[in-house]
């Protein structure tokens, strides 16, 4: 069973996005550097974009932008904008109606459920895409550079909130 990497892959967008400033970024960047396909960044945008957290920009010079600084996007918001299943599941069967334990198990199981994905989303709330930068720039240092479509630029945004 493969885990969701939804999250993972609209963390890195974000960030390509934020390391990019003003710059709008395209699905086929940003799909070469995850290494996916564009297709699912686009799924991905249209998904943040519903959420506020990006806007597109038509046209040849054409791409996505953060909508809001790294500071005011949490995991949580990314996560409520692009994983629509529920983390854990009850079997659909119901199970025997018959059997106690399975009438008892049943709703302990949701609340468990339910306080899991509770701190779940409570530590992702906790994180911002500005504490993922800091991170991310400790771990590459200034050597990081997004090309801009037609000039490299040293991503000050970046740098500002590394510091």
């Amino acid at each position: 069973m493969s885990a969701n990497a939804r999250l993972a892959v609209a963390v890195h967008t974000l960030g390509i996005l934020a390391f990019a400033e003003e710059c709008p970024v395209t699905s086929d960047r940003i799909a070469d550097s995850v290494q996916t396909n564009a297709v699912s960044i686009r799924r991905i945008f249209q998904a943040l974009g519903k959420a506020g957290l990006v806007v597109g920009q038509m046209g040849p010079n054409g791409g996505a932008r953060l909508a809001r600084t790294p500071e005011s996007i949490t995991l949580a918001d990314v996560w409520r904008a692009v994983d629509d299943d529920a983390l854990f599941a009850l079997p659909r069967s119901g199970g025997n109606p018959d059997c106690s334990l399975n009438r008892a198990v049943r709703p302990v199981l949701g609340e468990v459920f339910d306080d899991a994905t509770a701190a779940l989303e409570a530590s992702l709330a906790s994180v911002t895409l500005a504490d993922v930068i800091r991170r991310v720039h400790a771990r590459v240092g200034g050597a990081h550079r997004m090309m801009c479509e037609t000039t490299e630029h040293a991503v000050p945004a970046a740098r500002a909130i590394a510091s």
